[in-house]
């Protein structure tokens, strides 16, 4: 190679990238050339700033239908390491701070063991979630009942930096539900299963055997 024709391509003031041609001979500097150089790597600056803005509008566009699909309370965004960063609209009463915390960080929720296992390990795994539903111990030592649902989230590379979803406030529905268990209790011990054990059955034999002894002469007969 024994030339080379190097210009920038620039977006606001600022240079994003640079084309390069090679050569093997040696030009003299056209002004032309150069002026038209100029205007292409303004040009193609600007156009590589609206393609990516057009594609961060699609991916917002496209999470916020993906939220919105969702019947919600709030919507909240996890790092990687699954602590919140950001809640916005009622969130949880009872928690206090949660940001900067996990989940299962927050004193008051009330879970088994077992789920929170469930859990933990759909997150280890980035599995998205619906329907995840656990308590929390309010200030006045009533129960209230909450529902989340999320998805992993990755950025332009691949990489995986958290998750994101909406939450809902179930209490009034899970206290109608226990009530209703409650009413229907004494209900159930009134009501008493009928014996299984009865049981008729009627057995046919296949064969019929008849004995026969046998006559002395003369008898039996006309």
């Amino acid at each position: 190679m024994d030339g080379a024709f190097v210009f920038p391509v620039i977006a606001d003031d600022q240079t994003i990238g640079v084309l390069a041609f090679a050569s093997r001979t040696v030009h003299e500097p056209d002004d032309r050339l150069l002026q038209a150089a100029r205007a292409i790597g303004h040009q193609l600056g600007q156009f590589i700033q609206r393609q990516q803005a057009e594609d961060t509008l699609r991916q917002s566009e496209a999470r916020f239908r993906r939220l919105t699909e969702l019947s919600s309370d709030w919507v909240w965004e996890q790092d990687s390491h699954f602590r919140f960063t950001k809640i916005t609209g009622v969130g949880m009463a009872g928690t206090g701070a949660i940001l900067g915390k996990t989940l299962w960080e927050l004193p008051t929720i009330v879970l088994s063991d077992d789920e929170w296992v469930t859990h933990k390990s759909e997150l280890a795994a980035r599995w998205s979630f619906c329907d995840f539903e656990y308590a929390v111990v309010l200030p006045d030592g009533q129960l209230g009942y909450y529902r989340i649902s999320g998805e992993p989230v990755y950025d332009d590379a691949g990489i995986f930096t958290g998750f994101h979803g909406t939450g809902s406030d179930i209490t009034q529905r899970k206290h109608a539900e226990i009530a209703l268990r409650a009413s229907e209790a004494p209900l159930r011990g009134l009501v008493r299963p009928r014996p299984t054990d009865t049981t008729l059955s009627l057995r046919v034999p296949n064969k019929m055997n008849i004995a026969t002894t046998p006559l002395p002469p003369g008898e039996g007969r006309g």
